[in-house]
């Protein structure tokens, strides 16, 4: 999954890196004379760019996938069960979350020994769920991986309702459904295509020669990320939605249901893909539809959990990621993702724990719904602390990661290990002093942007001891 996409940023960015490396050791010959390890970088600039760059890719493509996770578990089991007993919603959630989980055993309980794989059937998009039943599918599993595709998007539908204030209003949750149905079929394509393949026509007009291929692949990942755009324009709308029912209510609705119906889709169990990632899939959706439904109640548990994978040696996690994943960039991802959690999904529960009820309070008492109180009151007062975990883990991640050349992930680990096996000092010298540059410059990163994202009235609060900071971390 993550392999093209760390190839493709490398091919981007590496040849930038070789043109500035060249250019500093050439005004630094001096210093290629007396140090060794230098020179050895001098020497291998293009090598070295290339594992810069893998490295880097593949930090931020964990530590983006572990905080989004983080903070939403953490939000999630800071706040109460999820739906309401008395709520229209529980039901069908519950509903919804047991035929996810059944149809997901009974698929793989029934699919053949021999599976042809489908490469263009979409969980997410229903056009495409007449493919199971051809005579190259998944003979019997067809009907239970249609059965709970149809239930992720629902699914996803609802839990978007959850957020919005008029979850009580049956258009809402048409509107949703809607959404997470015939999204898919109108976004990405034919529209989202047709109205990027103008674009493209327009600028190719232009003489930016190589940069063509540039504006092509940019025009790609905004088609290919249509979902991901969806659920920016549903942040946008969300601040100004009211308990009154509006335009804007089903507009946020439609989005947020098409991009939740995406998300939940990557947890339908394809057996094609393979039993054991299948099997996965199925347990990373049963405990994250505990931890939804339960709410605060499962929050020391969670903690619990995510402290003992942290626990476990950095070389027998990955090494466990093998036989689960495979080797490449997509275990070194995951692994490096459940490393980071720990202190970004902790940091965030004691922030918002140990928040001022009065600002809560005092939202409500000016009209805020629950999403307007989380989006403008708590997050913002906890962003300190929650920038804080993500600081130390990104900080950690990126050490880590030098472990992931060892299953084949790239990076600055493979100049560590090489000199390692080649008693070459300088070549794990080199490699030491690179990974802890970009940890230096990650952590000042980060530490800056602390300063310009948290407000400076919260800045100000802090520094006076008004309200402490928990540490966390």
């Amino acid at each position: 999954m993550f392999d093209g996409i760390v190839d493709a940023i490398v091919a981007r960015i590496a040849p930038l890196l070789v043109g500035i490396g060249q250019s500093i050791c050439q005004h630094t010959q001096g210093l290629v004379a007396r140090w060794p390890a230098y020179e050895f970088m001098c020497r291998n600039h293009q090598d070295l760019a290339v594992l810069t760059v893998e490295h880097i890719a593949i930090t931020v493509i964990a530590m983006l996938i572990a905080v989004v996770l983080g903070v939403l578990i953490g939000v999630r089991v800071s706040s109460s069960p999820w739906p309401n007993r008395n709520s229209i919603l529980f039901w069908p959630v519950l509903g919804l979350t047991a035929a996810m989980l059944i149809a997901g055993i009974l698929s793989l309980a029934l699919s053949p020994g021999d599976l042809a794989k489908l490469p263009n059937f979409q969980p997410a998009n229903p056009s495409t769920w007449g493919e199971l039943f051809g005579s190259q599918g998944p003979g019997a599993a067809a009907i239970f991986v249609a059965l709970q595709s149809a239930a992720a998007l629902g699914l996803g539908a609802i839990l978007i309702v959850g957020f919005l204030p008029a979850d009580h209003d049956w258009r809402v949750i048409g509107a949703a459904g809607f959404g997470a149905v015939s999204g898919p079929m109108l976004v990405p394509r034919p529209f989202l295509h047709e109205l990027l393949l103008q674009v493209y026509r327009l600028v190719a007009v232009l003489p930016l020669g190589d940069g063509l291929a540039v504006v092509a692949t940019i025009l790609n990942w905004v088609r290919d990320l249509a979902p991901l755009w969806a659920f920016v324009g549903l942040l946008l709308i969300a601040g100004r939605l009211s308990k009154q029912v509006t335009w804007r209510t089903y507009l946020a609705a439609g989005l947020g249901g098409y991009a939740a119906g995406t998300v939940m889709a990557a947890f339908v169990t394809m057996p094609w893909t393979g039993t054991t990632s299948s099997a996965i899939q199925l347990v990373a959706f049963g405990l994250l539809a505990l931890i939804t439904l339960l709410g605060e109640r499962a929050a020391e548990a969670t903690l619990y959990v995510v402290g003992v994978i942290f626990t476990i040696p950095s070389l027998a996690m990955f090494g466990i990621m093998i036989p689960i994943i495979g080797i490449g960039v997509d275990p070194a991802v995951a692994a490096l993702m459940l490393y980071a959690l720990l202190p970004i999904l902790r940091n965030t529960i004691t922030g918002l724990r140990e928040l001022d009820p009065a600002y809560t309070e005092s939202g409500r008492g000016m009209g805020m719904t629950d999403l307007q109180l989380l989006t403008r009151v708590r997050l913002p007062l906890t962003l300190p602390v929650i920038l804080a975990g993500v600081r130390v883990s990104t900080v950690m991640t990126i050490g880590i990661a030098s472990i992931a050349t060892l299953i084949g992930a790239g990076g600055l680990g493979e100049l560590i290990f090489q000199g390692i096996s080649r008693t070459q000092s300088k070549m794990v010298l080199a490699g030491a002093i690179w990974i802890s540059l970009l940890a230096l410059a990650a952590d000042f990163i980060i530490g800056q942007g602390e300063l310009r994202w948290v407000s400076k009235g919260i800045q100000r609060e802090a520094d006076s001891g008004v309200q402490q900071e928990p540490t966390g971390a």
